[in-house]
């Protein structure tokens, strides 16, 4: 019999001659009671039996003619049952009886594809909305940057011009005006540089590390034009394809920007070298000068700087370290994983 509303079987011959049963995929528990058509001494008849697709092997002879099989998953299974009588005749032939546990719905094909399809559906739509973010931050980078350069820009440099104008044509007639048109150039060209600066990091087509090294090496172009210190880099072509977000450009360009200062300020090099590969995602970013050097401890002038340029590498989850030698010159490292 099988508990809980399934099928008693009392005698399998009382199946229809297919002797099929079909049950819910919920039927966890299946009884079976079978007897053998003996009855002078019933107690002594034996049985055989093995549910197949369930049993690895045909039970021992026992009297015992009941039988459960618990946890029984969906599929197909065939119970056999062979008897006796009391004095050990056994059957010819197994009787048998077919069990279909059906399929939970979970497992059927149109529920699986379904559930691909709904996944597919939801991964297509998260990466276009991401792409379709990112083309829209793109074309607003674009867009920024062209309005910093062509507006404020030049309405910086038109300041400058101006004030350079005026103060030419006082020809030192009025000291004050003469000093604060001073102020007022040297403060228009600062800005006109921050906001050169400000237009090259935001713009897209300049994301990559060969752009930031070249963005180093222009700026102290002009200044190291009339001076003995030569600024070099090598194999930057290599580095064309290495495409850096806009918080490592940032903070990258302003820590070496900050060593290359203090490397012309204090070292009194006559050479400058800027260098950088990459491993993996692995980015090692170092600059070289043939100065002085100094003692980084010792040395106040420098102590803010170094600071600040370590707390700029940590922002970006990489690490500085400075490396100075008096007489040696000295050397800043980068070493950090890009995104």
């Amino acid at each position: 019999m099988i508990n809980q509303g399934a099928i008693k079987i009392i005698n399998i011959n009382s199946f229809t001659k297919t002797k099929i049963i079909t049950l819910p995929y919920n039927q966890y528990k299946i009884d079976f009671e079978f007897a053998a058509l003996d009855y002078i001494t019933p107690e002594k008849n034996q049985y055989k039996y093995y549910l197949e697709n369930y049993d690895e092997r045909i039970s021992l002879p026992q009297n015992n003619n009941k039988i459960s099989y618990t946890n029984v998953t969906d599929g197909k299974y065939i119970f056999h049952v062979k008897g006796s009588n009391n004095d050990g005749i056994w059957s010819k032939h197994d009787e048998t009886l077919t069990i279909i546990i059906s399929t939970p719905y979970w497992k059927t094909w149109w529920f699986i594809l379904l559930i691909v399809a709904t996944i597919s559906i939801l991964v297509i739509y998260y990466i276009t909305t991401q792409i379709k973010n990112l083309l829209a931050v793109e074309r607003l980078r674009t867009k920024l940057a062209a309005d910093l350069h062509d507006n404020i820009g030049s309405s910086l440099t038109e300041i400058s011009i101006l004030s350079e104008v005026i103060n030419t044509k006082l020809k030192g007639k009025d000291e004050d005006i003469v000093k604060n048109l001073n102020k007022i150039s040297l403060k228009s060209r600062y800005l006109i540089d921050k906001m050169s600066d400000i237009v090259w990091l935001v713009n897209p087509q300049r994301d990559s590390l060969y752009d930031l090294i070249l963005r180093l090496q222009d700026t102290y172009s002009e200044l190291l034009a009339d001076t003995s210190i030569s600024f070099r880099s090598e194999n930057l072509k290599s580095l064309e394809k290495v495409t850096l977000s806009m918080e490592h450009r940032q903070h990258l360009f302003l820590v070496f920007k900050e060593a290359i200062n203090n490397s012309i300020t204090h070292s009194n090099c006559t050479e400058i070298l800027l260098n950088a590969k990459i491993e993996g995602k692995k980015l090692e970013m170092v600059l070289k000068d043939n100065g002085k050097g100094f003692i980084i401890n010792n040395d106040d002038n420098m102590g803010n700087g170094l600071t600040n340029m370590q707390k700029r590498a940590k922002k970006i989850s990489g690490k500085l370290f400075v490396k100075s030698e008096v007489g040696k010159g000295t050397v800043v490292k980068y070493i950090g994983n890009i995104r």
